[in-house]
């Protein structure tokens, strides 16, 4: 999957398109993603792999162990339990309490 140069930057296109990786396809829970081969797959440089591969680790989609890299983060069922529970409390609050004025 070639990178297209055009509309949003670099870094947020890489970005985009590992997380939906990350959501959707694969690779599994646990797996190692080599910064390298993700950069030779999307014909970019490491720079904006490795932007990318630490906002997913912002975000909890990764984990990062020194000296091993990155892997992806298996779901388990708190944190599943987790989310719906936040859900689930936003869905009770009042609309006027969501929405901005």
């Amino acid at each position: 999957m070639a990178i297209d140069d055009e509309g949003s930057n670099l870094n947020d296109q890489v970005y985009g398109e590992l997380r939906k990786r990350v959501l959707t396809r694969g690779p599994a829970p646990g797996e190692k993603l080599s910064l390298h081969h993700l950069a030779a797959e999307l014909g970019v440089s490491r720079s904006p792999v490795q932007h990318a591969l630490t906002r997913l680790v912002a975000e909890g989609l990764l984990t990062v162990k020194a000296r091993h890299g990155y892997f992806v983060t298996p779901v388990t069922a708190a944190a599943l339990s987790d989310g719906y529970d936040v859900r689930l409390a936003l869905e009770l609050l009042p609309r006027s309490a969501r929405s901005p004025r």
